[in-house]
């Protein structure tokens, strides 16, 4: 059996296992009622039950899921269980309409903000020119929150900036208590997306930076 081929390398995106340990990128072959059919890139193909896979995941297998939000011209993303998806702001720029939304819990402090930005990068300049802004943004807004950035994973600035770019950041508040922060970057061809997710508990802040995995665009 040989490897993906170049069509099926554009459909390649990360799955996790329910129990949050377990990350690998494959295609989506098929689907047979509670069954599916992932091959990975090195061509082999895993049949699951979608009941191994994360919330996430059996989320992007049925977008009709109530666990499913719906982003304004743009796809749909997967609610953790305990969160909701609500409208932030709506601002009319000169190169389109820009959209806020912020997924939130009332049992946490951790919050995931999705931006959908009419700006979009045509080249791989203006890429690294969005990805250094959004990492500094990201950056400025804690420490003018008086956190201290005690370590960093910069996004890679390669030669070719794939579509979607991930970094990270922990710091120190003046409480004395961490914070963690997560940041995906998602260059589409009318739009640049950002998904920043914050909060105190660190692997409630992966869990929401996953999310980026489960936007299914139109």
């Amino acid at each position: 059996m040989g490897i993906v081929s170049a069509e099926e390398a554009e459909q390649v995106r990360k799955w996790h296992g329910a129990d949050g340990k377990y990350v690998f990128s494959a295609v989506l072959v098929g689907t047979y009622g509670d069954v599916i059919d992932l091959r990975r890139e090195d061509g082999v193909t895993l049949r699951l039950p979608k009941q191994l896979l994360s919330q996430e995941d059996q989320t992007f297998l049925d977008p009709s899921s109530p666990a499913s939000f719906e982003i304004e011209d743009l796809g749909r993303i997967s609610t953790p269980e305990g969160y909701q998806w609500d409208l932030v702001r709506r601002l009319n720029t000169d190169k389109g309409m820009l959209v806020v939304y912020a997924c939130t819990s009332s049992d946490s402090n951790s919050v995931l903000t999705l931006t959908v930005s009419p700006q979009v990068a045509h080249n791989q300049a203006e890429r690294t020119a969005h990805l250094k802004g959004h990492f500094n943004g990201m950056i400025q807004g804690l420490v003018n929150n008086g956190v201290s950035i005690s370590d960093a994973v910069r996004p890679e600035l390669t030669e070719a900036i794939p579509d979607s770019v991930d970094y990270s950041l922990t710091g120190i508040q003046a409480d004395g208590s961490s914070i963690s922060a997560a940041g995906t970057t998602l260059f589409n061809a009318d739009k640049t997306i950002l998904l920043q997710s914050m909060g105190n508990n660190a692997a409630e802040v992966a869990k929401l930076a996953a999310l980026s995995n489960s936007i299914q665009m139109r």
